[in-house]
């Protein structure tokens, strides 16, 4: 008995192989089913930049959320104030910057007494400030924008705060529509309205601030405000950090909330001290690299050492140990696989490149 005689597909049969994903054997949509897809689909395969934009800002909506709530709660229930001596000095930094001053040497108008004198905090320090420039320099666009209002400048922190309500009202019905009612009514008329009433409170009861007198401290109100809006991204990228680990936005939030209330950074937050910045970039550390651990991305672990840079600026007694330590962590297990021979010498050597992020921080 001679072989089978051999089959030849159909036509039909040859177009559908050729739609085969040689991979893992399925068959590809064609031409005609791809233009049909519905725009959520399209721009889960990148194909709609408009609505790849779309899912990226309902992804981080919740972010979003976290973040204006927090500054509206910091603002809320904090007064800017000097509460420490060491407070001293950064205001004294922000203030030379800001008149395009030198910043090594104390001028005077924050740690003197009355008549002029100089305080015994700065006498015993030679008068030098001390400390980082990196917390004045991040508050100076705060002093340039307070200083297109006067002596009104407080007004614009109640905008900011009574619209951080509003947008919350306003994300949330938009992307979280099901969650964002009360009975079946929409919560952000109510809350507009409620935003509107605390606005038009604050200004029944405001009253203008010095800013154009030479001895005005809207320096502190500056520093400030920039700690609230920092301790306002600290909250978010905590939140972040916890759902990239635990994948659950509930649990997420619970460790948020724990992790912040069982802190002093509510209080730091109202202070003119650069401890909100340092968690901030501290947190900014450990969330890139666990998101580098998770994906293997060096693109992640690059920016972790960018930040690491970044910290040895903010707080070198900080930075230079998280920076060397996070390296060693990183180029260890490099080693070993270079040792053992798994990768060449050219690998090696483009492995290491993340690690020189340090510097560019």
């Amino acid at each position: 008995i001679g072989a089978p005689p051999e089959i030849t597909p159909m036509v039909g049969e040859k177009h559908a192989e050729r739609l085969k994903d040689p991979v893992n054997c399925t068959t590809t949509p064609s031409r005609k089913n791809r233009s049909s897809r519905h725009p959520d689909q399209r721009a889960r395969t990148g194909t709609d930049p408009e609505s790849d934009r779309m899912l990226m800002f309902r992804h981080h909506a919740l972010s979003l959320i976290i973040f204006l709530f927090a500054l509206f709660f910091i603002i809320a229930i904090t007064t800017p104030a000097l509460y420490l001596n060491d407070e001293w000095i950064t205001a004294n930094q922000l203030h030379q910057l800001d008149i395009g001053h030198q910043v090594t040497f104390s001028e005077g108008k924050y740690g003197v007494t009355q008549n002029g004198t100089v305080s015994a905090y700065f006498t015993q320090r030679q008068n030098v400030l001390l400390y980082s420039l990196a917390l004045p320099v991040s508050a100076l666009p705060a002093v340039k924008l307070f200083g297109l209002f006067g002596d009104n400048f407080r007004l614009i922190v109640i905008i900011i705060w009574s619209l951080c309500l509003v947008l919350i009202a306003l994300i949330a019905d938009y992307v979280y529509p099901e969650y964002a009612k009360i009975r079946g009514m929409r919560i952000v008329f109510p809350v507009i309205g409620c935003a509107l009433l605390l606005f038009m409170g604050n200004v029944l009861v405001y009253k203008q601030f010095p800013f154009l007198a030479p001895d005005a401290p809207f320096e502190v109100a500056a520093i400030v405000f920039t700690n609230h809006l920092l301790f306002a991204l600290l909250v978010t990228i905590v939140f972040e950090t916890f759902r990239l680990i635990l994948n659950d936005t509930r649990m997420a939030l619970f460790g948020t909330l724990a992790g912040i209330s069982c802190s002093s950074y509510i209080f730091w937050a109202a202070a003119a001290k650069d401890h909100i910045l340092s968690s901030a970039v501290l947190a900014f550390i450990i969330f890139f690299y666990i998101r580098y651990l998770l994906s293997g991305r060096m693109k992640d672990a690059f920016l972790a050492f960018v930040c690491s840079g970044l910290l040895i600026w903010v707080r070198p007694e900080i930075g230079f140990f998280v920076t060397v330590f996070s390296g060693l962590f990183f180029s260890i297990p490099r080693i070993r696989m270079f040792l053992y021979h798994d990768i060449d010498r050219s690998q090696f050597l483009r492995s290491l490149v993340p690690m020189a992020g340090a510097f560019f921080g």
